[in-house]
């Protein structure tokens, strides 16, 4: 499938804002203390790439595995692929869950019409009529998608290592870390999550709560950033209706490059 101009414009918008190091997530400016060359990454939620972008140019002869489910974010991802020249991102239209199989993704479409393709979820193909609350969405958009979990995609790959995973998935969070559990167990890699508190409840009936007591079930340390400052914390904050947390296992301690990450775990 061609994208169309309205995907083009876009993408030739990110592509610039990338060249000039604009408009990036705060968090993004951590990814230098977290990753090192040779590594491979999980981007799920990856959308326009701008977390790919980054972890590309870090981990070098490494690779990326991002994953989009949705149509028109997946162009968008692979035309960033494109401009960027990028060759050690590897590109899949898969949604990722706890188990292979089926899923609705919806899409909100907002009071002005427009699609809200950063809100989009996903959720089973029977109870896609489920709306998170949080969002002003007068009606939604629904695609059907495969998915696959982060285990099976990992076995199917004959994988030797994951390093790092980057997740944003708007409230599908459980869903993927139960699918995880193997590939956890065996890398412990360090994880970017961004905990989406209402919608994990709401869509999900689930918890930032249960999300941390996973990660910390297996040893993990917890971190968010504050004001451009890296800080150890215990609980998420639940007032947020979005946060990104930073979850570092004290097996990688050594390998962290320098940074607030290794100073505050040493």
């Amino acid at each position: 499938m061609k994208p169309n101009i309205n995907i083009i414009i876009a993408a030739i918008r990110t592509y610039i804002r990338n060249k000039k190091g604009k408009k990036f997530e705060p968090e993004i400016v951590f990814l230098k203390d977290l990753l090192n060359k040779g590594e491979n990454c999980f981007h799920i939620g990856a959308s326009d790439a701008r977390h790919s972008y980054v972890m590309s140019q870090l981990v070098e002869d490494g690779q990326i595995y991002a994953f989009e489910p949705s149509s028109y974010s997946y162009q968008h991802l692979v035309l960033m692929k494109k401009l960027h020249r990028l060759k050690n991102i590897n590109t899949y239209r898969l949604a990722v869950s706890d188990k292979p199989g089926v899923v609705t993704l919806v899409t909100p479409r907002k009071s002005t019409g427009h699609a809200g393709r950063s809100f989009a979820y996903i959720t089973g193909r029977n109870n896609s009529d489920v709306m998170r609350s949080d969002i002003n969405a007068t009606s939604s958009i629904k695609e059907e998608v495969k998915a696959i979990s982060v285990d099976q995609f990992t076995g199917q790959n004959d994988l030797k290592k994951v390093d790092f995973i980057r997740c944003d998935t708007e409230g599908s969070e459980m869903l993927i870390l139960k699918g995880a559990q193997q590939t956890i167990e065996n890398f412990k890699p360090n994880l970017l999550i961004e905990i989406h508190s209402d919608a994990l409840k709401n869509v999900f009936n689930s918890s930032a709560g249960e999300v941390t007591n996973f990660l910390f079930k297996y040893g993990y340390f917890m971190f968010r950033e504050d004001e451009g400052r890296i800080n150890k914390v215990n609980s998420v904050d639940e007032s947020e209706r979005w946060k990104d947390y930073f979850f570092i296992h004290p097996d990688r301690i050594n390998n962290l490059p320098e940074g607030p990450f290794k100073e505050q775990l040493r």
